[in-house]
């Protein structure tokens, strides 16, 4: 569930391929090195993932508690 945020699964021809999502992988690349490099905690990342407007592929915010888990994965 949780690479689902910046992986596509993708089928062309019968091949089925997982490939980065162009639209999310930079920020969750950011959300990574906004924790690790600088410090910030999970809802401060929440935060500047909101005021960027960072949303599932069905239109809802993040919630904290999914954050986490994409920490966790």
């Amino acid at each position: 569930m949780h690479a689902t945020y910046w992986l596509l699964r993708l089928s062309f021809n019968g091949v089925k391929d997982i490939v980065e999502d162009p639209e999310r992988a930079p920020y969750v690349k950011e959300m990574f090195e906004r924790i690790a490099l600088r410090g910030d905690s999970g809802r401060t990342v929440k935060e500047w993932l909101d005021k960027n407007g960072f949303t599932t592929r069905s239109g809802a915010k993040v919630t904290l508690s999914q954050l986490y888990l994409m920490l966790k994965n």
